[in-house]
């Protein structure tokens, strides 16, 4: 059989037939078909039955990855011009792919595995092949291995992250040329979770590419994925892997109990890998993701999920349960901004009108306990909202604006970019002129899926939060103060800046920082913020004085002097 191989791939040269590929497509896919087919029997054979092989079985793969790579190359960056082209596009794309499933499910336990995956554009290679077909067709098979080469590749290459930071880069070019590859994505999840009876190997290895591509900041899918409302896919999708009505779509493999049960357990490996999404879109994105999957019923999913999961696999229930808890716990210190207070509390009315607080709180203690700390959190922040709507504020973006100061209630949001407020339409009409050109930026900066600032409503909200809690933490910094004051007493007056206090807003409950002396904020975190440092600047010499630095989940910090 290994000579058979040979004597297709006995030289490293590209044979002539492919560079003419489109004028006898038959005769050069029957050719790569016979040749895969051979490596497949032989990788089989050789890594089950002599490994003294396996060198030599490996030498003829290398040879015909350099085949199917260009045969990759010169098939994706071909529009089919006919019914024949088509049809040999899809030959070669299913030829190659099946290539790719091989290398990756072959090579496993055999020394050279790790030389066939970080084969030079091997990943990337694979990344093209499963857009390209989703864009211009290819059979379900050859889809479904792809994906599944995605998960194998996941699988062993998990503990080396640069090796999966380099392929990303590869993909990261390849997404340059492709600016719907996003999109189809969506389209492909929307299609695959749409249907009665779901296909699980078709989800899996995508979902740890979108996962990998995230984490490492990839822009070429993290802003389209956001600006196509990619968080609120997410929440949908994992909506439906915890519903009691969800089917598999069996008959992959003969035994069909055996096949539910491998597809149970991608869903469980498929919503981990939803919550890891939603976790790197917080950290990337904050206020904005928060409020887009809390309106997709992130917590009652949640809290079905783990009951739902419980019933299956242990290893499985106790990860989702640390997962779920980890992200409520993240949600809570947005509950600073009345969006998400407002969020969760309709959250809790679904929970208890569904019975699944009940049955959480005696399966689940810690997303139980993870859960109280969230609510808590926005009802003793929440009591307080009613005070400030009614308070007048100066929320009015007119500079020119003869009397800025308004109730919150009666706030007016441009319609456009949705951040500044005015005091009345007339108010906004006289600013336009000068908002204009902003205004279109934001908008366009939004559209793309790129950071936003939190609104001016909203920001001046978590500003009287803060306000609230000054005192509370002048008292309690009231001692080290005295004492870091007694050490600098020799210090002149006119040199001296007043004492910094840090808040951090990052955690819950929020956490008291440093407390030094202004002299040494250089040195400090806020020394890095060049106009929170001009701030302190102009208050040297004023010994009465306390600064206060509030660091905002939103990462719009907050500085006040009192």
């Amino acid at each position: 059989m290994l000579s058979a191989v040979h004597r297709h791939l006995r030289t490293k040269k590209l044979p002539r037939e492919l560079f003419i590929s489109t004028g006898a497509p038959s005769a050069t896919a029957r050719l790569m078909a016979s040749c895969l087919d051979g490596l497949r029997v032989a990788l089989y054979w050789s890594n089950r039955k002599h490994k003294d092989l396996s060198e030599r079985v490996m030498q003829q793969w290398i040879v015909a990855w350099d085949w199917s790579s260009f045969m990759a190359d010169e098939v994706i960056s071909k529009e089919p011009q006919s019914v024949e082209g088509t049809e040999f596009q899809y030959k070669v794309v299913e030829v190659v792919a099946d290539l790719h499933r091989l290398a990756a499910f072959e090579s496993q336990g055999i020394a050279y595995e790790v030389e066939v995956l970080n084969m030079p554009g091997f990943f990337s290679t694979l990344v093209r092949l499963w857009f390209h077909m989703l864009c211009h067709g290819g059979s379900l098979a050859a889809l479904r291995g792809i994906s599944h080469s995605l998960i194998v590749f996941n699988s062993i290459d998990s503990d080396n992250k640069d090796n999966f930071r380099l392929a990303i880069r590869e993909v990261d070019l390849v997404l340059q040329d492709m600016p719907d590859a996003v999109e189809l994505f969506i389209t492909h999840i929307l299609g695959t979770i749409e249907v009665n009876a779901i296909n699980m190997r078709l989800l899996n290895g995508p979902l740890t590419l979108m996962a990998y591509a995230l984490d490492f900041h990839s822009d070429y899918i993290i802003c389209p994925f956001i600006a196509c409302h990619g968080p609120t896919l997410v929440t949908a999708l994992m909506a439906r892997l915890t519903s009691s009505k969800l089917t598999y779509e069996l008959g992959n493999i003969e035994d069909k109990k055996l096949d539910k049960h491998i597809q149970g357990n991608m869903a469980e490996s498929c919503f981990v890998l939803c919550i890891k999404l939603l976790e790197i879109c917080i950290r990337m994105r904050g206020l904005p993701c928060v409020v887009q999957i809390l309106q997709g019923r992130l917590l009652p999913t949640c809290f079905k999920a783990v009951l739902f999961l419980g019933h299956r696999s242990r290893p499985f229930h106790e990860n989702v349960g640390v997962l779920c808890c980890a992200l409520f716990r993240k949600i809570a210190t947005f509950s600073i901004y009345p969006k998400v207070m407002h969020l969760v509390i309709k959250s809790n009315r679904h929970l208890e009108a569904h019975g699944l607080k009940a049955l959480v709180e005696l399966t689940v203690p810690e997303l139980w306990t993870s859960w109280n700390t969230l609510y808590d959190t926005v009802m003793q922040r929440h009591t307080t909202k009613p005070s400030y709507s009614v308070l007048p504020r100066r929320l009015c973006n007119n500079p020119q604006c003869p009397n800025p100061y308004i109730r919150p209630v009666d706030a007016k949001r441009c319609a456009g970019c949705l951040y500044v407020h005015y005091c009345s339409r007339e108010c906004q009409k006289d600013h336009w002129t000068s908002h204009r050109q902003k205004c279109k930026s934001l908008m366009s900066t939004r559209k793309a899926g790129k950071p936003m600032r939190v609104n001016t409503l909203d920001q001046d909200f978590a500003e009287w939060m803060v306000d609230l809690d000054l005192p509370r933490f002048l008292a309690d910094t009231k001692e080290i103060r005295q004492r870091l004051e007694k050490k600098r007493a020799m210090t002149e007056p006119y040199k001296k800046y007043p004492m910094v206090i840090e808040i951090s807003y990052n955690s819950v409950p929020t956490k008291l920082g440093r407390v030094y002396p202004g002299e040494e904020a250089r040195t400090a975190g806020i020394g890095r913020m060049p106009e929170v440092m001009a701030i302190l600047e102009r208050r040297r010499g004023h010994l009465n004085e306390v600064f206060f630095y509030a660091a905002l989940p939103s990462e719009q910090d907050y500085v006040k002097l009192s």
